[in-house]
């Protein structure tokens, strides 16, 4: 347990009608790898000693905190260790939501925490570590099909996340992890939503990937389940393409093309071009507004499996005079400036 504001936090439950999971990931992490050669070295650096963690490699840096992958010495074995470098009340109580919204999550795709604590006022969150590879530096690009099976297993694994009304508001291929047998994993839950009655958020600030992030994400508007559809969405093709969606001198600009513009047809930027189905799955996914896109991620799912299988997807080609509106609505002043031309000719 620590204590914040006066209050106690018991992160890691026992479940009384199943193997305890604090015992459950006591067996995962033993067995883990055994400890790199340099294990002993780094444990004679007083840099390299966090409390019974010894600091290994640094997978990630951010504001709010920076995660390692570090040895256990207690249980031997490795695990990702994010540290929060903030401590000001605000970062450590978003830090202590985002533990207990991943200890709430019982899915085999979602990293599962250990611990949360702190170690002279440094406050860490202890997570199982995945040997592998984000989905945005895969040392080998899949195939076709090998993407595809990976976004089904993220489609169920989210649907999961929302059944629990959270929304996890970032994904994206840096928040998601194969590991050596090609099983994926969502983790990254630090600025994830749960949510009250009603799967829906009210937001006040743009937070997120502005590459990543939906049109309602980023005006601050109300988002449900649809917002992370989106991100998945946008993830596909930069997974496909190598590419992401937008880009721009800065996040601002980005944020603006998001809002404005659509991104380039997948095809015009695969070196491996993807089936017409494809891009209508993707196309779905990022439309702007979320009423048009995959209701749920099962529907989404669905068109994935369908797709593999050989059978149609929901998703048609879009007429002429859809493909004609979002023109106009795009150059929608030039076009006026036109009409008025030549009614007054």
């Amino acid at each position: 347990m620590i204590e914040f504001n006066g209050e106690y936090y018991r992160i890691i439950e026992m479940d009384q009608h199943e193997t305890p999971r604090l015992y459950r990931n006591i067996i995962d992490l033993l067995s883990n790898e055994p400890p790199d050669e340099d294990i002993e070295e780094l444990s004679r650096d007083p840099s390299k000693q966090f409390g019974k963690y010894i600091l290994a490699e640094t997978l990630g840096e951010g504001g709010a905190g920076s995660v390692y992958r570090a040895y256990d010495t207690k249980l031997r074995t490795y695990v990702a260790l994010k540290i929060l470098n903030s401590v000001d009340a605000d970062s450590l109580q978003r830090f202590i939501r985002e533990a207990e919204l991943i200890a709430s999550l019982k899915h085999p795709n979602i990293v599962p925490i250990y611990e949360i604590n702190d170690i002279a006022g440094k406050y860490y969150i202890s997570m199982q570590y995945i040997a592998g590879f984000t989905l945005g530096k895969l040392p080998d690009k899949l195939s076709e099909k090998g993407f595809i099976t990976i976004f089904i297993k993220i489609c169920e694994t989210v649907h999961s996340i929302h059944q629990h009304n959270i929304v996890h508001r970032d994904i994206k291929p840096e928040n998601i992890v194969v590991d050596k047998s090609g099983w994926p994993y969502v983790f990254d839950f630090g600025i994830a939503k749960k949510l009250g009655n009603s799967l829906t958020v009210n937001n006040s600030n743009i937070i997120g990937t502005p590459n990543y992030m939906s049109p309602e994400q980023i005006n601050g508007k109300e988002i449900d389940c649809r917002a992370d559809i989106y991100s998945l969405g946008a993830t596909m093709y930069s997974c496909f393409s190598g590419k992401s969606p937008y880009d721009g001198a800065d996040p601002i600009e980005i944020l603006k093309k998001v809002l404005e513009t659509s991104p380039q047809r997948l095809n015009s930027v695969c070196e491996v071009k993807v089936a017409p189905e494809i891009e209508l799955i993707i196309d779905k996914c990022m439309e702007k507004d979320p009423s048009l896109r995959y209701q749920t991620m099962l529907e989404l799912k669905s068109d994935l499996q369908n797709y593999i299988s050989g059978d149609p997807i929901s998703v048609r080609a879009p007429s002429f005079a859809y493909l004609l509106s979002k023109k106009i609505r795009k150059h929608r002043f030039p076009i006026l400036i036109i009409l008025l031309v030549l009614l007054f000719s």
